[in-house]
């Protein structure tokens, strides 16, 4: 099973989709496009809708010479003290 999270930048700071979704079998690359299932998400900026992600900043993906890099710690907050405000800057989802 893959599961999967939205993630959203706003202003500066990147929140962490609570909603997990899930795919019934294991999607690898070579078989994203039939393995995968469509899913849906509509925005709300409601604070319990999102965690916080705590991102140090300092892993390059440009530079890194290792997959398993120890640069750019990556760990899942709390939800945010307050709705989220202002414009999507970057989205992204993570599996």
């Amino acid at each position: 099973m893959s599961k999967a999270r939205l993630l959203v930048r706003v202003g500066g700071n990147w929140y962490v989709g609570a909603q997990v979704f899930t795919n019934a079998t294991a999607v690898i690359l070579t078989t994203f496009q039939s393995a995968s299932e469509l899913k849906t998400v509509t925005y709300n900026p409601t604070a319990a809708n999102w965690l916080t992600l705590n991102f140090d900043g300092s892993y390059d993906a440009a530079t890194s010479t290792t997959v398993n890099s120890t640069k750019g710690s990556l760990a899942i907050g709390s939800a945010p003290g307050s709705d989220l405000s202002g414009d999507i800057n970057r989205l992204r989802i993570v599996f």
